[in-house]
Order: C-alpha cells, then sequence, then structure tokens
C-alpha cells in the first residue's frame, strides 16, 4: 500500500491556515467524491469529507467499497463518514477504511425519511445509548491520533438538549462535534434560516472542536457565522456544488474552477462516471448560462456533448495535469466474514448510479419551468438509491 502522509484532524480545526477557521466540504451523498474533493483542495478547502455511505453495505460489498470510495496521496485531511445503525456495522467498516482516512465521522443528521425508518441519520438523536456505544467502540479499537467525530442536529427549539448531548459526547471523547443548525423537521430553506445562536452556545459549552454547518453559501457567510460563533470550521455542500472555489473568496464558480474541473476529468477518464461530471458541470455553470443553454446543457448524455459545449461557449478544452494516480485500495473483511458465514448475506451487486436521484431529476424539471433559483439540497442528504 502507498505511504499515505498521516494527518492529525484536531490539529487542523485547532491551527487553521487562515488563522480563523478551517474550510470544510461536507459530506454529500454522490457528490464528495475524490474528483470533487480535488477540485475544492485547489481553492482554499482543508478537509474534506466522503460521501455518507451506508456502513452496512461497505462491509458487505466489495463493489460498493470500490465505487463509493477512491483516493490518492493528495488525499489529506480526509474523513470517511457513514451510516450506521449498530456498533458492528460502524465498527468493521471502520476497520476497513482506517488506513485510507484521517478519521471516521457517525452520520446523525439526515433527516430522509428512507433513512430514519431504516434506523440511520437524525433517527439515532432519538436514542443516545446506541451512539454512545458505538463512539465508544471506535474510540476504543483507534488510535488515540485517529479522528472519531460525529454529524448531529438540534434536537429542538430548546438548545439546553443539544448541549445536553454534546456535552455527553465530549465526555465519550470524540475529536469534534459538526452541529447543522436546524432540527430534524426544519428543511433548508429560507422559511428554516440556520440557528447560529443555537450553535454559538453549543461552542461555548464544549472544550472540543465544533464545526458549523447550514447556509454557508459564501467566504462572506462563513466570516460572518465565524463572528457570531467562532466555530473552528465551516462546512458547506450547497455552496459548494455551485461555486466549489467559494472558500477563495469567488462570488460564482470562476472558469479557471471549470478548467480544473475538465483537466481532472482528462486525467481520470473511466474512473470518473459521466453522471459525476455532468451533475458538477450542471451546478457551476447555473449562473453562466441562459435558460435556453442550461436546458440543452442538462440534456446532455456522453463526455464529449459536455465537451464540445464548454469548448464553443468558453474556448475551455482539457489539458493534461500532475495528477496522482488512485490509491489501490485493499480492504480485508476476513474479520466481518468469520461473523456473518452465511452465503446469501453477502451482496454481489452495487449500484451507486442506478439513477440520476431526486435531487438532479428535480433541477432537470424545474430549469424547464421556472427562471429563478432552485438550488434547494439537503445538505449531504440526497437520496442514496434513488
Amino acid at each position: 500500500m502507498e505511504n499515505r502522509p498521516k494527518c492529525d484532524i484536531v490539529e487542523v480545526l485547532k491551527n487553521p491556515r487562515n488563522g480563523k477557521f478551517c474550510c470544510v466540504v461536507a459530506p454529500m451523498v454522490r457528490y464528495s467524491r475524490l474528483e470533487f474533493r480535488s477540485l475544492t483542495r485547489k481553492y482554499n478547502v482543508d478537509i474534506c469529507f466522503t460521501p455518507m455511505t451506508i456502513a452496512n453495505s461497505f462491509i458487505r460489498s466489495e463493489i460498493c467499497r470500490q465505487k463509493e470510495f477512491s483516493t490518492n496521496i493528495e488525499d489529506s485531511p480526509v474523513i470517511a463518514q457513514f451510516a450506521a445503525n449498530c456498533t458492528t456495522d460502524f465498527l468493521y467498516a471502520t476497520q476497513m477504511i482506517q488506513n485510507y482516512v484521517d478519521g471516521v465521522d457517525l452520520n446523525c443528521g439526515c433527516p430522509q425519511s428512507w433513512a430514519k425508518e431504516d434506523g440511520y441519520g437524525c433517527y439515532l438523536l432519538k436514542k443516545s445509548e446506541v451512539i454512545e456505544e458505538m463512539m465508544k467502540t471506535i474510540r476504543r479499537n483507534t488510535p488515540a491520533d485517529f479522528s472519531v467525530s460525529i454529524k448531529i442536529r438540534l434536537l429542538s427549539k430548546d438548545i439546553k438538549s443539544t448541549i445536553e448531548l454534546c456535552r455527553q459526547l465530549q465526555a465519550l471523547n470524540v475529536s469534534f462535534i459538526t452541529v447543522h443548525g436546524r432540527t430534524p423537521s426544519e428543511k433548508s430553506t429560507s422559511e428554516h434560516p440556520v440557528d447560529y445562536k443555537a450553535i454559538a452556545e453549543i461552542k461555548k459549552s464544549l472544550d472540543i472542536p465544533v464545526i458549523f454547518n447550514g447556509d454557508v453559501m459564501s467566504l462572506d457567510d462563513a466570516n460572518k457565522f465565524y463572528e457570531h460563533t467562532k466555530c473552528n470550521g465551516f462546512m458547506s455542500a450547497r455552496g459548494l456544488l455551485a461555486n466549489p472555489a467559494l472558500f477563495a473568496g469567488y462570488k460564482e464558480t470562476p472558469l479557471s474552477c471549470i478548467q480544473d474541473w475538465i483537466d481532472i476529468h482528462h486525467q481520470q477518464q473511466e474512473r470518473m462516471t459521466f453522471q459525476n461530471f455532468h451533475h458538477h458541470l450542471v451546478f457551476m455553470m447555473e449562473n453562466m448560462l441562459t435558460k435556453p443553454d442550461r436546458i440543452q446543457f442538462n440534456d446532455f448524455t456522453k463526455k464529449q456533448q459536455c465537451l464540445e459545449f464548454l469548448e464553443e461557449k468558453f474556448s475551455l478544452t482539457p489539458k493534461p495535469i500532475n495528477y496522482p494516480q488512485n490509491t489501490l485500495c485493499v480492504y480485508d473483511d476476513s474479520n466481518y466474514k468469520q461473523l456473518i458465514s452465511t452465503e446469501e448475506f453477502w451482496t454481489n451487486t452495487y449500484s451507486a448510479e442506478s439513477s440520476h436521484g431526486q435531487f438532479f431529476l428535480s433541477k432537470l424539471h424545474k430549469v424547464k419551468t421556472k427562471n429563478d433559483d432552485y438550488l434547494e439540497f439537503m445538505d449531504n442528504c440526497s437520496d442514496l438509491f434513488s
């Protein structure tokens, strides 16, 4: 295995490059993959999360592991986020991926109905004893400098209960906590703005680092929320999808960012799916194209169509770049196979790209019916297998 540099996430959070806070890529299903992480690192991002992955699928399926996670020697710091509803799944997923990441994170914030029905995401906020068992077990079975963290939402508008939960988590020796400033019933809309005052109270109540999540659509937003909360990091999902260069201070996606994206694709070739390549361009060019051009581009089904369009509209063509090879990830699932010996349990098929997903399909629909802004993405919560 290629020797990757180890990174202490807590030290990064406590000593940010810009002297104020760390800039963080959210764990977005489908979208926070290696290539997008590489792109954002060019524009002042400090820490990247992988897409949220179901731990049970990761430990059962080699196909899932290869499709959902890839990395290279420059992909650091990086944290793998898992959705898990039991200690066994979270532990074995952590053990399998541990050599390739700087930490693992438990998702306790996803409010999607499918997640709650299966006992994932914000459902766990009602099961503090399950969270405690998972955190204790992972912390006990990983090195001290390996980050073990959790992402939550506000339990209710009464901040006291959330502060109490965070204090309990701190007592379990978690490395840091990410807080999305909405309750599970509140969606990411102007009707329910992020409750930065609640996050400020949480930050004051803890000794460990806190990452702020919600409504970070620009560097100005991050700076504003920092003045109110003094959080150690600021995480963006929707904002970075629309503008991967936002933490570098760009108000909209610069053409250099589009160029970087097609260069990364040119280097990765078949390792990057068309959906991955195309979707990110759709998000990035939201405000750069006329409505007819958006409709045309969003309906493309081949990479060559995208490249010809970009050359015609912006004179952008792929250029060779010095991009590291993907690390060959080898996962040891022998311990888990001994635990679960029934052959029927193991999955031989898996598809993370079985459809476009509800978020992207909604964009395709809305761009043809409305002129207004339609970037309404729940942070890290797009449908996983829709």
